[in-house]
């Protein structure tokens, strides 16, 4: 995976709270690009302001959680997918009575 996917996924230029050195060791620490945009998303979620130039905000960390837990579930399906399981939309599968 590429820096540049990374940063694109967890909106580096609209609010930018990861260093280079972060990005690249994401992109080297994690085969997957949804779970390094999972950790990214928890990085960024634990920073209290976000500065861009002359200009800071507070940071919406509930946005972030929210963020982590799409590509959680994107990761968590691709690992579905590896192994052969499957699951359901709801995550529950009930069975029929009669079988």
């Amino acid at each position: 995976m590429s820096v540049a996917d990374l940063k694109i996924l967890l909106m580096e230029d609209q609010y930018p709270i990861l260093t280079e050195q972060q990005l690249n060791k994401l992109a080297t620490m994690y085969e997957s690009l949804n779970q390094a945009c999972y950790m990214g998303c928890l990085m960024k979620a634990q920073a209290n302001k976000i500065t861009v130039g002359p200009i800071t905000v507070e940071n919406d960390v509930n946005f972030w959680l929210q963020l982590a837990n799409s590509f959680k579930e994107a990761y968590e399906q691709e690992l579905a997918n590896k192994t052969g399981s499957s699951k359901s939309i709801t995550g529950k599968c009930i069975g029929r009575s009669d079988e």
